[in-house]
């Protein structure tokens, strides 16, 4: 079985569960997913928004991949990818990936 998520997926260190059911099927499922604390993030660098920004767009544009936005998302610690991005004269901190700051225990 190859791996369910991508590397680079916020899922990837998720532990999959299996749900043996009344049947005994095995259905894999992933785990809940905790948010790490806002402090553990290492600014990699900020960016001060006009408030019209989309969050992938900064994510492409700044960490070279459009679906690492949630990154930026958790490092903000807002649940809502639309509005992290939609208050203007914000100031955004681009983290470093968990793994790099030395803080990879995710």
């Amino acid at each position: 079985m190859s791996d369910p998520v991508l590397p680079t997926s916020r899922y990837y260190t998720t532990p999959v569960r299996i749900d043996e059911g009344e049947g005994g099927d095995g259905v894999p499922f992933l785990g809940r997913r905790i948010i790490p604390a806002r402090d553990r993030f290492v600014p990699l660098g900020h960016v001060d928004l006009a408030g019209d920004e989309r969050i992938d767009a900064l994510a492409a544009e700044r960490m070279g991949d459009p679906l690492l936005y949630w990154r930026i998302v958790d490092a903000d610690g807002t649940d809502d990818p639309a509005r992290v991005a939609s208050e203007p004269r914000k100031r955004l901190m681009l983290p470093l990936p968990l793994e790099a700051s030395g803080d990879g225990d995710t």
